[in-house]
């Protein structure tokens, strides 16, 4: 039986839960491609700052899955440097909402069918495909990110 979600934006007070949802998402999903030192070095206290930041300022537009009370994805978008392009800024799926078509819903709340671009770690190989199936190409450009010392590449469609 296919999971029953939720869509809304998550509320100032159920940011904690976005932040810690992350965190966790970043300890699960990394682990092969960031370093160890970066991944037990991160904050929590500092994440769950950054997205408040991010919802109470409006830099980011977000979207939240919910299986119940529980996060299960979220999503979150810029219009990008270009008016017409949108960014993908976030896209976290809860490991056991994996394969269930949610990335895929979560990513088309986000950018639609319309024209989009993200960057993506260049080790993660998995979400190079996902995108891949979803229109977005490897454009060329790269970026070394100096918080996780880690090369991006910009994908868009």
């Amino acid at each position: 039986m296919k999971p029953s979600f939720s869509f809304r934006p998550p509320q100032l007070d159920e940011i904690v839960k976005i932040a810690d949802f992350q965190f966790a998402c970043w300890q699960a999903a990394y682990v092969d491609i960031l370093s160890d030192s970066f991944l037990s070095g991160m904050s929590r206290d500092h994440r769950r700052g950054q997205w408040r930041h991010r919802l109470v300022s409006g830099e980011r537009k977000i979207m939240a899955a919910w299986a119940d009370d529980d996060v299960a994805g979220v999503v979150s978008w810029t219009d990008g440097d270009l008016a017409s392009v949108r960014e993908l800024k976030t896209l976290y799926v809860g490991a056991s909402y994996q394969r269930s078509g949610l990335g895929r819903e979560l990513l088309h709340l986000a950018v639609r069918d319309e024209p989009a671009r993200l960057w993506v770690f260049e080790a993660n190989i998995g979400a190079q495909i996902f995108y891949a199936r979803h229109g977005f190409t490897a454009t060329g450009d790269s970026n070394f990110d100096a918080e996780t010392h880690a090369n991006e590449l910009l994908f868009a469609r």
